[in-house]
């Protein structure tokens, strides 16, 4: 018998940039890195560092929707659940699972 996966949430393909913030052994790091995938529990992303699975995350996605006279900043904590490497030049797969969905953030005024 072949078991079905199953999603709590439907996934959205979604293609923007983004930001992770994480302890990287001490040291806060924030990386860019660039949405494949979305959903209310989660979000894949693709970067060129290498995140450990279970790593605590922040996570802003840049958003520029055509009609908006502002970008629009989401944001959200979350967790690696799942990181894979797609190239041998060090592009990886990052799947993170959120505490919460995502919340809308203004950007600072310039």
């Amino acid at each position: 018998m072949v078991w079905a996966k199953t999603r709590k949430y439907p996934r959205f393909t979604l293609q923007c940039p983004a930001l992770i913030d994480f302890d990287g052994g001490g040291v806060m790091r924030k990386i860019q890195a660039e949405t494949r995938n979305i959903s209310l529990g989660g979000v894949l992303l693709t970067c060129d560092a290498q995140i450990p699975a279970g790593s605590k995350v922040g996570v802003e996605l840049q958003l520029s929707p055509a009609k908006s006279p502002k970008p629009i900043n989401l944001i959200a904590k979350g967790q690696v659940v799942r990181i894979e490497k797609r190239s041998p030049l060090g592009t990886f797969m990052v799947a993170i699972a959120c505490e919460q969905p995502f919340s809308c953030s203004p950007y600072p005024e310039k």
